[in-house]
């Protein structure tokens, strides 16, 4: 019991760490204008920082099920930023905030690797080891707390995106518990990112 306690105590400070590291390369890649450099890098330390503290296998054995759930889930939470997007935008400013998050982070077929990476790394830091420790708590409070560090991880962006990341981080975390797996959640967040940033851009 004391080992597994010492356990879930070490992957909590390492996810919080993480997610203190994150949001200081999104600032250091925001004010430089290299912050896809800045987030690779991150994401290579969080791979490999995760990597060692959790079996992140057991997290990536797909079922055809997981894959269905992670396409219409982005499909979904897809078509509904594209659709619900300009109604909101009428009833809160957010053009702003939205083209510099386009500056941010250009988009491009060269840019689609490190999206990827950069993904695979939110979902094995906050959906992974932040689930996984807290897998004894209820899993409202996990999702709770896993989706607001991701929050905090994104505030050096733009608060806008630590908004954004909250809602996707309990919509995330939701398919990480009922699959058990990152697959699906995976699949949801690549998706809905090279979309929203690639194919139907919410700004010009």
């Amino acid at each position: 019991m004391t080992n597994r306690v010492n356990n879930v105590n070490k992957e909590l400070r390492l996810g919080l760490a993480a997610t203190v590291l994150w949001a200081a390369a999104f600032a250091l890649g925001s004010h430089t204008g290299f912050t896809l450099t800045a987030l690779s890098l991150a994401s290579v330390l969080v791979v490999i920082a995760v990597a060692r503290a959790i079996d992140v296998r057991a997290l990536f054995r797909p079922r055809l099920l997981d894959i269905v759930i992670g396409v219409v889930v982005g499909a979904v939470t897809t078509g509904a930023t594209v659709v619900l997007y300009p109604v909101l935008r009428e009833l809160v400013p957010l053009s702003d905030q939205v083209r510099a998050y386009y500056l941010l982070v250009p988009f491009s077929a060269a840019a689609l690797p490190l999206i990827v990476l950069i993904a695979t790394a939110e979902e094995l830091l906050w959906r992974g080891l932040f689930l996984t420790a807290l897998a004894r708590a209820p899993a409202a409070a996990a999702i709770a707390i896993a989706a607001l560090a991701y929050g905090i991880g994104q505030l050096g962006g733009a608060p806008l995106l630590g908004v954004i990341a909250l809602l996707f981080g309990v919509l995330w975390g939701l398919e990480a518990k009922l699959t058990k797996g990152l697959t699906a959640p995976l699949i949801s967040h690549v998706m809905w990112t090279t979309t929203i940033l690639g194919v139907f851009p919410l700004e010009p």
